[in-house]
């Protein structure tokens, strides 16, 4: 549900009045659930002062903005306060960047055109979508290329493994044969290096980590 601006500012001044405002028709939840929403607003507005037009609009973010809110939440701040912050009444968006992130990596949080793309378009845009062939191979060596796509292929592909899968193949690849380039890795797995480069140092947090998280499952684990 997309409102523009104006639409908000119309029911938040209805609502100060003092009057009941219907809701929308495309507003699926309570009448009180669509009050608790205006009085969202409201609070954005009187937050974020001269900003809060901004956050009641459109709420277009660029991929970098996103990237940056998604860190945070796999950082162990919580969705509503990275929602809060960047003005949100509601952390949907931000949990909806988050799941795109650990499907797709940093492209998932790519705006994407509307209408219908052509298949080969969108096999060209994403690296190791379809068939990696030897162009996107780049120099890349048979033996560590052939072993990479073995290792993507039991995870779903290059087009289904989640980023955190591909870092694991590349890295396991990578010690395999220390001559491959890592660029060419990432080609062949279609990972972007800020992705490669986030997944690896949660990969050595965990290991550090190990011994605590084996207890914390131990404890979690019979008490949920």
């Amino acid at each position: 549900m997309k409102w523009t601006f104006e639409q908000k500012m119309a029911w938040i001044k209805a609502y100060k009045a003092g009057g009941t405002v219907p809701k929308p028709e495309d507003f699926r939840n309570s009448q009180k659930r669509w009050h608790d929403k205006i009085r969202n607003w409201i609070h954005v507005l009187e937050e974020f002062g001269e900003d809060g037009p901004k956050h009641l609009g459109t709420g277009a973010f660029k991929a970098g903005e996103k990237l940056a809110a998604v860190l945070r939440v796999e950082g162990g701040e919580s969705l509503a306060a990275v929602g809060h912050s960047l003005g949100m009444p509601c952390p949907s968006s931000v949990l909806a960047w988050v799941r795109a992130y650990r499907e797709k990596g940093a492209d998932g949080l790519e705006s994407r055109p509307k209408g219908r793309k052509e298949h080969a378009q969108e096999e060209a845009r994403i690296p190791g979508a379809g068939r990696i062939g030897e162009a996107q191979a780049g120099e890349l060596h048979a033996g560590p290329r052939e072993r990479l796509l073995k290792k993507l292929e039991g995870l779903g592909g290059a087009g289904g493994a989640k980023p955190r899968q591909k870092c694991e193949a590349i890295l396991q690849t990578k010690k395999e044969f220390p001559e491959a380039r890592l660029s060419e890795l990432l080609s062949v797995a279609g990972l972007p290096k800020s992705t490669h480069s986030y997944e690896a140092r949660r990969r050595d947090f965990d290991a550090k980590n190990s011994g605590l998280i084996g207890e914390i499952k131990e404890v979690f684990d019979p008490s949920k």
